[in-house]
This record gives structure tokens, C-alpha cells and sequence, in this order.
């Protein structure tokens, strides 16, 4: 599992998000439980996509469950 640690680069936000997608909630269950909309839940999705070098949300669960997404 992604924990939080300074050199990590996302934020606390991103973070809870990446660990809801890996609980398996859809993007608008994400929303109803971080209280935003599903467009910002798709941007921090995007950010977080970006800063961790993934192309997807499967490559990006993958390697929270311990898989090498390549």
C-alpha cells in the first residue's frame, strides 16, 4: 500500500484516493466519501497518474497491490 512519506510527492488528498481505488470504489463513491466532485476526483486521479509515472488506474492499482505494472 502507498503511504504517506514527504519524498512521496502526493498529497494526503491523493493518497486517500489511491487508497479507495484500491479498495475497489468506482470514481463517484470516491466522491461521496471525500466529499468533492467526481471531475476533482479525476483530476487528482490524473495528478497522481503523472507524478508516479503511471499510464492508468489498473497500472497504478497494480503496484499498490505489489505487482510491477510493466
Amino acid at each position: 500500500m502507498v503511504s504517506y512519506r514527504p519524498t512521496s510527492g502526493l498529497t494526503q488528498t491523493e493518497l486517500r484516493i489511491v487508497r479507495l481505488l484500491w479498495q475497489g470504489h468506482e470514481t463517484r463513491e470516491i466522491a461521496r466519501r471525500v466529499d468533492v466532485t467526481e471531475k476533482t476526483v479525476n483530476a487528482h486521479i490524473s495528478n497522481t497518474l503523472g507524478k508516479l509515472g503511471y499510464k492508468n488506474r489498473a497500472q497504478l492499482v497494480a503496484r499498490v497491490l505489489g505487482y510491477s505494472p510493466e
